[in-house]
């Protein structure tokens, strides 16, 4: 779900950010016509919040994925960053409901 996250900023360490990228990937065998996560991310094991998102996808075709990118997180350093999903939206092309499919 999430593939990498990139440490950013201009000028001095207190301008640094972490930013992930998020990966959806449709392993089903319908056209996901429309899926929002939403994401709390957490630094250093849990302790601390580093932010959230709120990510939408739309058209994701059978066997593909779509990556969204660099979202700005409070912290400094990505070690330890971890992320909680929450489905908010999932709908196939048929308008079936595909968040009771997810695991």
């Amino acid at each position: 779900m999430i593939p990498a996250v990139h440490r950013n900023g201009i000028g001095g360490e207190n301008a640094a950010y972490c930013s992930p990228s998020i990966r959806a990937t449709n392993s089903s065998d319908a056209t996901v016509e429309e899926l929002v996560i939403g994401i709390e991310y957490m630094a250093t094991a849990g302790k601390s919040l580093a932010g959230g998102t709120v990510t939408p996808y739309a058209d994701i075709k059978i066997r593909r994925q779509d990556t969204q990118f660099f979202y700005q997180l409070a912290i400094a350093d990505c070690k330890g960053l971890e992320g909680q999903v929450t489905v908010v939206r999932c709908v196939y092309s048929t308008g079936e409901d595909c968040s009771v499919h997810l695991s």
